[in-house]
């Protein structure tokens, strides 16, 4: 097998891994707290703020990775759903919220991964 061979096939299998890893997270959610700002929609009551996990997930971007001179860096994105609640009139609302991060995912010897 050709060394570039072995690149893809270890490279891909680092990837399936990592994507397994987080499939298998669980979903949680953070109570916020108040916000500073009244309800949109009576103007008058404080409106209960929590970030719910949704999933992480890989974009499909990679790029060479820069700490190791085999393998490639993948693009992560973490989804959240963020949860509003007026205590006062009942108004409701959820909006998606989406952070990225690079995941190292090089190494430097092929044949010691």
């Amino acid at each position: 097998m050709s060394g570039k061979n072995l690149l893809r096939k270890l490279t891909a299998a680092a990837a399936g891994v990592a994507v397994g890893a987080m499939c298998c997270m669980s979903v949680f959610a953070n109570d916020i707290g108040w916000d500073h700002d009244p309800c949109p929609v009576c103007k008058e009551g404080s409106v209960w703020v929590r970030e719910e996990f949704e999933r992480s997930y890989p974009s499909g971007e990679q790029e060479d990775c820069k700490h190791y001179r085999f393998g490639k860096d993948v693009e992560i994105i973490n989804h959240y759903v963020i949860h509003y609640e007026c205590r006062d009139c009942g108004y409701s609302d959820t909006k998606n919220r989406r952070i990225s991060y690079w995941k190292c995912c090089g190494f430097d010897n092929p044949l010691n991964q």
